[in-house]
């Protein structure tokens, strides 16, 4: 369903669904938000087939990267879902989903232009049979020539997975995902409208990394165990080099996130209506924040405590 739609950011999708609200500031990368249910954006849960990426209030994840680059379908969960997300599914739970990759193997390249000299080049490469999968998909995506002056960005990134069945019962699978935003941005204006000297040298760059590796097995009939381990990094910098518009320079931020997550669960199920699911989770987080003003440290590099659940 999401490839004949034929979108490529992974947001555009929930605009039609009821209760679900998408907010962007300014062009494709700038700050976009997701509400469900009215509740604030920090109280829906973002997941990448089963992985959590939004944990502690979404702040450390971009929603503006994430593309449909290997995602066939997704699943929403609205009303409180904390008992099994956590304090971020307030508002509902948002899984992308990425399919198994099945049948002989294929390549399918793609390349397009559009409006604004934009271009998307995308390459995608899927197959398995029944003991082994994968669903492979890199794009890029650049706009030289925005709407508004100075809004140029591009886009690009890999998405991934693979499965492994060891056995009839047990079986590995591994999910990746690497994006990488530049933007061009304004540092002292709104737009040509309100002040005609944008800076040229203002500019953003945002790089992640997800590593999910899910080890599941079919103990009986009515009874699965997984153990689910996870990485997520993500470097955000702004930069503003000195210039005939802002001789002394800007603010220059640079965050540097990483969190690791194993989480062991089990799944009951006495009827074919009901599912029992009890589990534990450690999850670990450092972040580094530095800010320059005029090339000097204004805040030294700050690292938040860990946190275990």
């Amino acid at each position: 369903e999401i490839g004949q739609q034929h979108v490529d950011e992974a947001m555009e999708p929930l605009r039609g669904v009821p209760g679900v609200h998408i907010l962007r500031t300014g062009v494709r990368g700038g700050l976009t938000s997701l509400f469900t249910r009215g509740l604030n954006s920090n109280h829906t849960a973002v997941l990448l087939e089963g992985f959590e990426v939004t944990r502690d209030g979404g702040q450390f994840f971009e929603l503006d990267t994430l593309t449909t680059d290997a995602v066939g379908g997704i699943e929403i969960l609205r009303g409180p879902q904390s008992a099994l997300y956590g304090s971020d599914a307030v508002g509902g739970v948002v899984n992308f989903r990425i399919p198994r990759g099945n049948g002989p193997g294929r390549v399918r390249p793609s390349i397009e232009f559009g409006s604004y000299a934009s271009n998307r080049e995308k390459v995608s490469v899927q197959g398995g049979d029944d003991r082994f999968g994968f669903n492979f998909e890199a794009s890029r995506f650049e706009q030289s020539n925005g709407r508004i002056d100075h809004s140029a960005n591009e886009i690009q990134g890999a998405t991934g997975r693979f499965d492994f069945d060891l056995s009839d019962r047990t079986r590995l699978m591994v999910v990746v995902r690497a994006p990488e935003d530049d933007l061009l941005q304004f540092s002292n204006a709104s737009g040509p409208r309100f002040d005609p000297l944008l800076d040229p040298d203002a500019n953003g760059e945002k790089d992640s990394l997800l590593v999910g590796l899910d080890f599941g097995t079919w103990i009986t009939d009515w009874w699965d165990a997984h153990v689910q381990l996870q990485h997520y990094a993500l470097n955000r910098d702004s930069f503003d080099d000195p210039d005939l518009v802002d001789p002394f320079g800007l603010f220059n931020t640079i965050d540097e996130y990483t969190k690791g997550v194993a989480h062991l669960y089990s799944r009951f199920y006495p009827c074919k209506w009901d599912t029992v699911t009890v589990g534990v989770e450690f999850e670990d987080q450092e972040l580094e924040s530095m800010s320059q003003l005029f090339n000097f440290d204004v805040f030294p590099p700050v690292a938040t405590s860990n946190l275990v659940e």
